[in-house]
């Protein structure tokens, strides 16, 4: 498990997580849309979220391009590369800062920082 009190800091409306889209975070709970009934929506308890992992997949959805040979990704504003053990090493071009990298692995994350330094969300 990912842990209850973690995740339920990091989520907002908009991220991805379980197979769908948050729309709604109250009691303890997710709502998601894309996913499970009929409806489309579901509400999900904080402790059976799973996050979504990072792929390259992840990374062209989100507009990043493949530049390089060491699995390097980039948009306009960012620039992600592969590491060790599924994380990704993240990097904002918005710094001037070199040594300005920040570890991520999965996708809420992603978007939580993306939307940190730029204010702009990243649209799948």
């Amino acid at each position: 498990m990912y842990g209850k009190v973690k995740i339920e800091n990091e989520l907002r409306r908009g991220n991805h997580i379980n197979g769908g889209k948050i729309i709604g975070i109250s009691g303890g709970f997710v709502t998601l849309s894309g996913c499970f009934n009929i409806s489309g929506m579901t509400s999900i308890d904080f402790d059976k979220l799973k996050p979504t992992e990072i792929d390259k997949d992840w990374l062209k959805r989100f507009d990043f391009e493949y530049v390089g040979e060491i699995s390097q990704y980039a948009n306009k504003h960012h620039c992600i590369a592969e590491g060790n053990d599924g994380e990704w090493i993240f990097q904002p071009f918005c710094t001037t800062d070199e040594d300005c990298y920040i570890k991520i692995k999965y996708v809420h994350e992603l978007q939580n920082i993306c939307y940190d330094f730029t204010k702009e969300e990243l649209e799948k």
